[in-house]
């Protein structure tokens, strides 16, 4: 019985001692989850860790000769952890001067050393663990801050902080900006960066980071985890001198007829690669890449529809040669309640097609159209268009094309008419976009086959020196007529620039122009006032014509001065663009003969042998001109400027991480400059170099350097 009571009162001393304890940890769990519940939350974070992404470096887009048209320079957000639990106070105290001497100096010289110095001191004694010392600074800058005193023990023990983040850089300016496009989240993908993102963007890596009071966190190592891949790089069919040509001339024209939007793409007949697309509309008093009109501008072509209307008469053998004699009503035609006329007044009442696609009579080539497919044949006509695949997309890689839109024959759901035959064959009651139509007039150029146009040739990974992605030239159709009809089309597409047609002020002397003229009404349904009427003026067609290497196509929009049609407008930058590529194609060098330069007129316009050079070689030179110098050179490289009544020397600075500006450099220094980088070299022309493909300070990635001289 004692031994029985005595192990209850065990049983009952163990399960006091539980429910004490329970009761205890009880107290506890109350006390830190309500009563210390901001404080360990705060301990908790002071001490928490946890891996985050790190973005990878975004590819470039680059031109095939290696210009480099969009890239991503890196910057940093420079922080200190000022309260970084390894630095001690001994190194603190003993290195600080130092390195607020190295902040002022390179960092921000508006702040004084003793300025620096209060603010750090101040960011030690509050613990600040995210202390700012400058938002953005480059790549170059911050490596050199890695070696300021303090920051050169490394991330945990010097506190050094830096954010990295990247700017998306375009060397060239506006230059083709919207075909470049852009990726944002928020916003539709635009151009190259939005449809090939997925190369563009890499892969990203992982970084151990820390959670410090204030909700900031802080990289916990001096590595990632997990690095991060960068970004392939696209190479692009776009060739900046011609796209550079396109844009000026583009430009200037829409200034000076005070138009509101113009496009111009230069395409290569041969395989289809677009060597040039600019889209510019007004904006503030001026004219910038916006919207991409050559590829989503889809609206009534006018005139220069002819040329589909007419090919399709040819091939359905309803004309037998382009000398056949047509009817032009002496510029007027009725049909039904709706008259048509001519651009301009005549008294021609016949005469023979070539003469009639020459000066686009509007009441020939309807009264054609509407005579063979009129009879409930409309159906034949729209599928000879659609031969032509003028009803489908051209398939570009970037996004944004349009549908044209293609009247079905009898269709009273597309709203078909009596009328709609002979306007649709003169360009109206139809859309299509420029990029469409010039695909078609590019395969009238090489002989009947259609090359699908594009943008992109390559996707290069760079680190790895490989192509990941090639893309070749593609035929969209092998024939989109008979050998017999195109070559009839070629002789009236030339015939529209030469003597009598409507384009003959664009005949060029050294090499022949085909094309077509168009100048289309826009809001004609809408104003009965013709005088009220907005006009779309174009001109489309290739070059040399007699051996086309090139297609071309101009837009300008509601010109508002000086003039409005095809041949006036939208032709002369047709005309100033071709022979602009046409004499950069068949570029003759000139020989150059040595003269003795008189050192006054030397002097007065800056040397005129070259500007910048291997130091030796321009003293050398100048001393053997007899021009009075003054020499301040510690390097290599110099460049050269005029000061007072002398030429004065002095150091050329050089990065070896960026591009060089050789602008004013002779060919052999020039070249060996770049070369000693890694880069490859390719000079237009003879003299001293005038332009570089690629943008001084853009980061050396094996780059092809055009360089012009002259």
């Amino acid at each position: 019985m004692n031994f029985k009571n005595e192990l209850l009162s065990r049983v009952y001393l163990v399960m006091l001692i539980v429910v004490l304890a329970a009761l205890l940890i009880l107290g506890q769990l109350v006390k830190i989850g309500l009563i210390e519940r901001d404080k360990w939350i705060k301990m908790g974070d002071k001490f928490s860790f946890s891996l985050e992404p790190v973005d990878a470096e975004r590819g470039n887009i680059l031109t095939e000769s290696g210009a480099t048209l969009a890239t991503s320079l890196p910057f940093y957000e420079l922080r200190m952890d000022a309260g970084c639990p390894s630095l001690t106070n001994e190194i603190f105290s003993k290195k600080l001067d130092s390195l607020c001497y190295c902040l002022w100096k390179f960092v921000d010289p508006t702040i004084s050393q003793k300025s620096w110095k209060q603010k750090i001191v101040m960011a030690r004694h509050d613990k600040n663990r995210y202390l700012l010392l400058k938002d953005d600074i480059g790549y170059d800058l911050f490596e050199k801050v890695k070696t300021f005193p303090i920051f050169n023990l490394g991330r945990n023990t010097g506190g050094l902080i830096g954010i990295r983040k990247s700017k998306r850089e375009f060397p060239y300016g506006n230059l083709g900006r919207r075909t470049i496009g852009y990726s944002m989240q928020t916003v539709q993908p635009v151009g190259i960066e939005g449809a090939f993102n997925n190369f563009l963007r890499g892969e990203q890596g992982m970084r151990l980071m820390q959670k410090i009071p204030g909700g900031n966190k802080i990289p916990a190592e001096d590595f990632d985890r997990i690095a991060p891949i960068n970004g392939k790089d696209v190479v692009i069919t776009l060739d900046e001198s011609i796209q550079d040509i396109a844009h000026d001339e583009l430009s200037n024209a829409l200034i000076h007829h005070n138009a509101e939007y113009g496009c111009a793409v230069v395409m290569e007949v041969k395989t289809g690669k677009i060597r040039a697309m600019v889209n510019l509309e007004k904006s503030n008093g001026g004219y910038v890449e916006a919207l991409n009109y050559a590829l989503g501008g889809s609206v009534e072509p006018g005139s220069t529809f002819k040329a589909a209307s007419v090919l399709a008469l040819l091939e359905d053998g309803y004309l037998d040669n382009i000398t056949d004699t047509i009817k032009l009503f002496k510029g007027r035609k009725k049909y039904g309640d709706k008259e048509m006329k001519d651009a301009h007044d005549h008294n021609i009442d016949s005469t023979d097609l070539k003469h009639a696609f020459a000066i686009s009579s509007n009441t020939g080539i309807s009264n054609l159209v509407n005579t063979y497919y009129g009879n409930n044949q409309a159906g034949k006509f729209i599928n000879r268009l659609k031969q032509f695949r003028l009803n489908e997309k051209t398939g570009l890689e970037i996004p944004g094309e349009v549908t044209p839109t293609l009247k079905e024959a009898y269709s009273s759901k597309d709203l078909w008419s009596g009328t709609t035959l002979p306007w649709m064959s003169i360009g109206y009651e139809l859309a299509i976009t420029p990029l469409q139509l010039l695909t078609f007039y590019n395969a009238i150029a090489n002989d009947g086959t259609m090359m699908k146009p594009y943008l992109v040739s390559e996707i290069r990974d760079y680190n790895k020196d490989y192509v990941v992605k090639s893309f070749e030239p593609q035929i969209l159709k092998k024939h989109i007529a008979s050998r017999k009809s195109i070559r009839l089309m070629k002789e009236l597409l030339e015939a529209v620039v030469d003597v009598g047609g409507t384009a003959a002020n664009l005949a060029p002397k050294d090499y022949k122009i085909a094309g077509k003229t168009g100048t289309s009404q826009m809001n004609y349904q809408k104003i009965n006032n013709a005088t009220n009427f907005g006009y779309r003026s174009s001109f489309v067609g290739y070059f040399p014509a007699d051996n086309p290497m090139y297609s071309m196509i101009v837009v300008v929009s509601e010109p508002k001065q000086n003039g409005y049609y095809g041949a006036y407008v939208a032709g002369p930058v047709f005309r100033n663009i071709s022979d602009r590529i046409f004499s950069r194609m068949y570029d003759r060098h000139i020989a150059f003969t040595e003269t003795k330069l008189d050192p006054e007129v030397a002097l007065k316009n800056k040397p005129n042998l070259v500007s910048a050079g291997y130091q030796s070689d321009l003293s050398y030179l100048l001393d053997k001109l007899d021009l009075p110098f003054d020499h301040d050179v510690k390097g290599e490289w110099a460049k050269t400027s005029k000061e007072n009544d002398q030429i004065k020397l002095t150091d050329k600075k050089l990065d070896s991480n960026k591009i060089p500006n050789v602008i004013g450099m002779g060919l052999r220094d020039a070249t060996y400059l770049l070369e000693s980088m890694g880069l490859k070299v390719e000079a237009v022309g003879c003299g001293k170099v005038k332009r570089q493909s690629i943008a001084p300070g853009t980061l050396v990635t094996r780059q092809i350097v055009r360089l012009f001289l002259g």
